[in-house]
């Protein structure tokens, strides 16, 4: 009986230690198991973020680039618009430069006319004066 004894308890004893061996090992399956499964959704994460990351670079250049080209366009609407009031304002000084220089052109015409009239008149009234003056001496001399 002894003997039946101690084989029972040598049976009851290995399967202690193999339940104890094979939760141990079944423990560290899982929990290698749980560190591949998390070890797996870090790296999809990674990959999540790193896809997201390209996206959001992707969307930022492209609002960058909208706001460039907006940026643009109102830069030179502004450069036309203001170019097209440089023109207007350059065709008004140009056009009241031209009408200054005609009033000035025919100004300055009447004043020549004017005083070549006054010369004229001045040269026909001394000719006149030399005329009668001679006259004069020419009549003092015959009498």
């Amino acid at each position: 009986m002894k003997s039946y004894t101690v084989i029972a308890l040598a049976i009851a004893g290995s399967l202690t230690i193999g339940t104890a061996t094979a939760n141990t090992l079944d423990n560290i399956h899982h929990k290698n198991q749980n560190a591949r499964h998390s070890r797996h959704q870090s790296e999809r994460n990674q990959v999540h973020d790193i896809n997201n990351r390209v996206k959001d670079r992707h969307s930022n250049f492209r609002d960058n680039q909208d706001q460039r080209q907006d940026t643009f366009r109102k830069n030179q609407d502004n450069r036309q618009d203001s170019f097209g009031e440089g023109l207007d304002a350059h065709r008004d000084a140009f056009r009241e430069n031209q009408d200054n220089r005609q009033d000035s052109f025919r100004g300055n015409q009447d004043n020549r006319q004017d005083s070549f009239e006054n010369l004229q008149d001045d040269r026909q009234n001394s000719r006149s004066d030399r005329v009668s003056e001679t006259r004069d001496r020419i009549d003092d001399r015959l009498n």
